[in-house]
């Protein structure tokens, strides 16, 4: 089906509301949501795939460190040092074995035997230190090398004070080292250099040999040192440059480093032609001679050009701000509860102090290169120059790179002190071909034109639906994953309408954040939530009235403004504040004029002044008066700390240009993501232009701002984002109707009520003259975008009404009220449509497939121990009472406790001394050692302690020599069997076996076995539309599975659109064996849903075949 329609979307980090406006019916066609993870963690913004790639990194670490000891193991062997039956007995220590580090120190003095000489070998391979492939990463303190390198400089000094031979015997002899050998979590003190040890092996190995030791031979040595040594070489230049991105404006061309000469001079000249300020009411741009002074001033400024910097730099006068800078400092609560308040000079020095610009890579290289002007001065060199320096990850690479270059050494020292490792979006190719345009001061789309870089799309390469977005494109995973799920959502709106006529997008605020300042707008949002409930609940209590936004929106203004009406000053008496028509709230500049509908631009005024003020600024109302000077000052004391509030009160000269300019500045959405989005769909996507003119404007990107004066104005009731996820839905009907002609009436309407106001007849009149004046909107007509759109509105997204709260609301009740609506109605463009086509939105989301997450717990315990029982490695300062009681008592852990009996029960009576708390008993400075015939026997920092795990529970690994709890749940699978059902939990490391599991869930009972009288029915992901239907309820329920609760046998599910469930709570739980209907259905990306009548099971590698 083909229309003419508008697609209106509102997009944020999880959520896509989408709606389909018929542009020649007047009328809502179609609207939904899609709802998706964000793609990052949830708890602190890290990335999803953070976890893993640590494990990854110490897997690959753990395996590289197994291959070299299996190698050091074959040198042994090969030089006869011990055989191969001797190597496993290496690893077993006996009782009259010495300390490792003690035999480190005894090889400077004497020979060491063939075990000895083995052990001390090993233990030095085994934990080689700390290799720096870059100095300079070293010497940044505040890095993890650098606290790294700062700690092996200070054991080194300490080394050569005390006048230790090596290491091991600094760390063997010295009190310092005699409890803590090893590196605590976070702590680098015991790190050496890896260079320290080479030196201790040739040491000991030449000390060997005058000792006479045959197993010290020169070969060995040499052999040892190249496997003890080796390091997997970093990638290469080569490798570095197939993985750069492409040029977004050359396509062939790779992108250049972000901090060559030439892309700094780019992103520079940029800033410096954007730069803007306002003084008054007029805007103005930098001259020729004022920008050449900043791009002077930018190279000779190491730290960065400030915004203060520049004010004094251009002598700008003081009631100067600069455009884009927010002038708002939060107060400082003081100890007695006050806050400090700062005035309008502090607010503007602390704000200004934000760098405007710096050229960090310009700044680094002038720094290094050390008074080298030619070089300097060559800006070609010094961008082949920074790529090596971007390329290369080591010291000698770069060192390589630089010689071909044609520098001398003593450059090439000063340039291994610069660390570069990012690129920019464009080629070099693409940069000099602007450059010329943007150093005459043209702004940067200006300067692509006229180096002949075509914005506009090209007819022939215009598809009629999206392709996939380029991921070089965009590198935040939470934006890419919001965009990504738009192009679906477009592309299924195509499938079914056609080609759109127009479409008008809003960008959530919070996309375009980071993690942290999401957090900071979120507590925002929850401390305004408690501001108003604080406002209603004093309000309901004081004034026996059910308080509406608008009523908590006055009593908010009326303490702001310490009880005075903003134009007179004349006071509001507080108990008639919710009197109809006693006050009024006032937009400070008319909206009709700015659609600013912040609370910036709102004051409270008695109803008298608003009228006499009618459509004026403040300044038109009352400037030329006295009464102009003291409300000036009034703001100015009263809003210090609110400099854009302070500003529109105080505006001047806001005259056709500045309207214009605001109306769109509020209208539309200038963010990087709204950008892109908008050049994306424009350079990508072929529209339906009903035979007008190609050069139309076809994407419009929208502010939130706008989006909820709309909503206001249109009389839709504010947004309850806890009630459901219905509201992205209402959003994007609202954003799709914000075109030219609809913001023109709103405009036409709001300029009518700011001029004219109706009497007790209901006639509307100029209260400058008394006359009666015919107006185009009445009271009761808002300015919607076509007639009955507010109740068409409420039907296509009907609100749940009371007496339903404590009820399982179906589909087939929710359609039941779109058609009592209608009813209800007079919708004249419905009449070509059959109501019961009419579907209530079922909101659509993405279902978790991915077979990710652990595969097992962290803590992996033993299996070596009697059937039953398990263990555990664990600190002496963590070990509980039950543990070591079970240790010493439980019969099945006799073999454990009869391993070392007489450590356990020195353990054990420490324990009892300091009343089993761990933590006091084993407190740092106690030690307690294995016993050995000298009393030297090794420190004991950890035990194995016992604990009791059911058979059959948890992952069995290494072998089957350990176990673990079992890692995340992928999905359930459901079995039935005469009208039963029967959950099978399937996790992470059973989809890598060769079989899956068939036990089934069964409630304090033995699994059952699903064998083959069970019939498998279907596997349920995260995300997964089910169908239930209790026996003994006649409703069919849809919802969504959430997860499994493997102590109850039932399932966790959640209503479609989030909405509370009778229970008071937005999940509830399902026992699957009380169930008559359990079905799973298919969703796609607009909420059509199908159900699924066969699914194969899948995963396990014999059922994959």
């Amino acid at each position: 089906m083909e229309i003419r329609y508008v697609l209106g979307l509102d997009i944020g980090i999880k959520s896509i509301g989408w709606a389909v406006i018929n542009d020649e019916k007047n009328r809502i066609e179609d609207l939904g949501v899609r709802i998706f993870p964000a793609a990052e963690r949830p708890k602190d913004g890290g990335a999803i795939n953070e976890n893993r790639r640590i494990a990854r990194g110490l897997r690959r670490r753990l395996k590289r460190r197994r291959v070299r000891m299996d190698k050091i193991k074959d040198l042994f062997i090969k030089y006869n040092l011990v055989s191969k039956n001797e190597i496993a007995d290496l690893y077993r220590l006996r009782s009259d074995d010495i300390d490792t580090w003690t035999l480190r120190a005894c090889g400077l003095d004497r020979k060491l035997n063939a075990r000895e000489w083995a052990r001390v070998l090993t233990t030095i391979a085994k934990r080689r230190g700390y290799k720096s492939n870059r100095k300079i990463e070293d010497e940044n303190e505040k890095s993890e090398s650098g606290k790294l390198t700062k700690a092996i400089k200070a054991n080194k000094i300490y080394m050569e004070l005390k006048g230790y031979r090596t290491v091991g015997e600094m760390f063997a002899k010295d009190e310092k080292y005699q409890n803590n050998k090893r590196n605590k979590r976070g702590d680098y003190n015991n790190c050496v250099d890896r260079s320290e040890l080479c030196e201790e092996i040739k040491i000991l190995f030449d000390k060997q040999r005058s000792f006479g030791n045959e197993f010290a031979s020169e070969n060995f040595e040499s052999e040892f040192l190249e496997v003890f040594d080796w390091q997997k070489p970093f990638m290469t230049s080569e490798l570095m440059q197939k993985m750069i991105g492409k040029c977004t404006l050359e396509k062939d061309e790779p992108r250049a480093s972000k901090n060559s000469y030439t892309f700094e001079r780019f992103m520079l000249l940029q800033k410096i032609n954007n730069l803007s300020y306002m003084v008054g009411d007029d805007k103005k741009y930098l001259t020729m001679e004022e920008r050449e002074r900043l791009i002077k001033l930018a190279y000779e400024t190491k730290s960065g050009v400030k915004y203060g910097k520049i004010r004094k730099e251009l002598k700008l006068p003081d009631e100067a701000v600069f455009t884009g800078l927010y002038y708002y400092i939060k107060p400082v609560k003081k100890a007695d509860g006050t806050y400090e308040k700062l005035s309008y000079e502090e607010i503007v020095k602390k704000t200004e102090d934000a760098v405007f610009v710096k050229l960090v890579g310009y700044h680094e290289l002038k720094s290094a290169l050390n008074g080298h002007e030619d070089i300097l001065n060559n800006h070609d060199l010094l961008d082949e120059i920074a790529e090596v320096l971007t390329l290369n990850k080591t010291d000698v690479t770069i060192r390589e790179e630089l010689q071909k270059l044609g520098l001398t050494d003593d450059i090439i020292e000063g340039l291994l002190k610069v660390n570069f490792s990012k690129f920019g979006h464009l080629s070099y190719k693409a940069m000099k071909s602007i450059l010329p345009y943007l150093e005459e001061g043209r702004k940067y789309d200006e300067a692509c034109k006229e180096a002949g870089y075509n914005f506009k799309a090209d007819d022939e390469n215009l598809k009629y639906k999206l392709p996939v977005i380029p991921k070089d494109d965009i590198r935040n995973p939470v934006v890419y994953r919001a965009i990504a799920q738009t192009r679906k959502v477009i592309n299924a709106v195509i499938d079914k309408y056609g080609s759109p006529y127009e479409i008008h997008i809003e960008v959530a605020r919070d996309l375009t954040k980071n993690f942290s300042e999401r957090k900071k707008i979120e507590d925002k949002q929850k401390e305004n939530r408690t501001i108003n409930d604080n406002l209603k609940k004093d309000i309901e209590e004081h004034f026996n009235i059910k308080a509406k936004p608008v009523d908590m929106l006055k009593k908010r203004l009326y303490h702001e403004q310490d009880g005075k009406s903003a134009y007179s000053l004349l006071p509001i008496e507080y108990s008639r504040l919710f009197e109809d028509g006693y006050v009024q709230i006032d937009h400070a500049i008319p909206f009709s004029r700015s659609f600013d509908d912040s609370y910036n631009n709102k004051v409270l005024v008695l109803s008298k002044e608003n009228q006499e003020k009618r459509n004026q600024t403040p300044y038109e109302y009352l400037g030329g008066t006295p009464n102009w000077e003291t409300f000036e000052a009034w703001v100015k004391s009263t809003y210090r700390n609110n400099i854009k509030k302070r500003e529109n009160l105080l505006v001047k000269n806001f005259n056709e240009d500045k309207e214009n300019d605001w109306i769109a500045r509020n209208l539309v959405d200038t963010k990087y993501i709204a950008r892109y989005m908008t050049n994306f769909i424009k350079k990508n996507l072929k529209f339906n232009n009903y035979g007008e003119k190609e050069n139309r404007i076809k994407v419009k990107t929208i502010v939130g701002a706008a989006t909820t004066a709309l909503r206001h104005y249109w009389g839709i009731s504010a947004k309850n984002r806890e009630e459901n996820d219905l509201h992205h839905a209402e959003d994007a009907v609202i954003i799709a109707c914000a075109s030219e002609k609809f913001q023109k009436k709103i405009r036409e309407y709001s300029k009518e009520k700011e001029l004219y106001y109706p009497n007790k007849n209901g006639d509307y009149y100029d209260p400058t003259t008394g006359e009666i004046v015919d107006v185009k909107y009445k009271t009761h007509e808002m300015a919607e975008p076509w007639d009955n759109f507010k109740e068409e509105l409420e039907m296509r997204i009907p609100r749940i009404p009371d007496e339903w709260k404590d009820k399982n609301v179906t589909i087939e009740m929710m359609q039941k009220l779109i058609l009592e609506h209608f009813k209800r109605g007079s919708f004249t463009n419905y009449d070509d449509v059959d109501m019961n086509d009419i579907k209530p939105i079922f909101v659509s989301r993405m279902p978790n497939r991915k077979i990710s997450g652990e595969a097992h717990g962290e803590t992996i315990y033993s299996l070596k121990q009697d059937p039953g029982i398990v263990t555990v490695k664990k600190p002496l300062s963590s070990i509980s009472k039950d543990e070591i009681e079970t240790l010493i008592h439980n019969e099945k852990c006799k073999k454990l406790y009869e391993s070392d009996k007489d450590l356990y029960d020195r353990i054990y009576a420490r324990m009892t001394e300091y009343n089993f708390k761990a933590e006091k008993a084993f407190s740092p400075d106690y030690t307690i050692r294995k016993h050995s015939k000298n009393g030297e026997g090794p420190i004991v920092k950890s035990i194995k302690v016992p604990k009791v795990m059911s058979s059959g529970a948890g992952v069995k690994i290494n072998n089957e020599t350990g176990i673990a709890a079992n890692g995340n749940m992928v999905r359930v699978d459901v079995f039935t069997k005469d009208s039963k059902y029967y959950l099978v939990p399937i996790y992470v490391a059973d989809m890598v076996k060769d079989k899956l599991p068939n036990k089934a869930i069964s409630r304090g009972k033995q699994w059952l076995e699903m064998d083959k009288n069970y019939t498998f029915k279907f596997s349920l992901y995260s995300n997964d539309m089910i169908a239930v239907k209790k026996k003994n309820e006649d409703i069919v329920q849809y919802l969504y599975y959430s997860s499994t609760d493997v102590s109850c046998a039932g399932i966790v599910c959640f209503n479609h659109d989030k909405s509370t469930l009778p229970n008071g709570k937005k999940e509830q739980k399902i026992g699957v064996n009380g169930l008559e209907v359990f079905d799973k259905y298919e969703v796609d990306i607009l909420g059509n849903y199908h159900k699924i009548n066969k699914e194969q099971r899948k995963g396990g590698k014999k059922q994959s075949k």
